[in-house]
């Protein structure tokens, strides 16, 4: 194990897989997450550690250029390259979700303790959101009618609680007002 880059990382990660590496508050060791690396044949580096926890850390799903600009205050000597190629190899592994911004580019989620995304489709914000047992289930059992499912994430789009007062939903975004 490369110790002196898995000592910066911080003791405890946070997001959720359907692995025992991982405790059902989401969280993972920096040793954990080095071993899931080490299992796939990948390095664990401080870069990767510092964009992880970067996205980890963030609650508004970052994209590559918010994250670059974030871990270049910590490690003056990362590229933008780095940044995306480590999400690309992140998201291979299914530590962080890619999410669509509806003004184009990609924004970032950690794979956190189950939950879903609304997306307003005027000023772009994403906010988490839960669903209750009965919501949950019904996806479950629309998934067995389906076959194998091994993840399901809902992402909702739509106004936002402030544009839906202000802006009636344009052209652009396919729908009718």
């Amino acid at each position: 194990m490369e110790a002196n880059n898995i000592d910066s990382a911080q003791s405890h990660l946070q997001y959720q897989r359907e692995d025992s590496l991982f405790t059902p508050m989401g969280e993972c060791s920096a040793e954990d997450l080095a071993r899931l690396f080490r299992e796939k044949g990948l390095r664990m580096t401080q870069q990767r550690a510092e964009i992880f926890q970067e996205v980890v850390r963030s609650r508004s799903h970052p994209g590559a250029e918010k994250i670059f600009e974030k871990v270049k205050r910590i490690m003056p000597s990362i590229s933008l390259d780095t940044v995306y190629r480590t999400l690309t190899t992140l998201e291979e592994l299914g530590l962080v979700r890619r999410l669509n911004h509806p003004r184009g580019g990609a924004r970032f989620d950690s794979m956190g303790p189950g939950h879903h995304h609304f997306i307003c489709l005027e000023c772009g914000e994403i906010v988490d959101c839960f669903l209750n047992e009965a919501e949950e289930g019904i996806l479950g059992s629309l998934s067995r009618d389906i076959g194998s499912v091994k993840s399901i994430h809902v992402e909702i789009r739509g106004l936002c609680s402030q544009c839906s007062h202000k802006v009636p939903i344009t052209a652009h975004n396919g729908q009718n007002h």
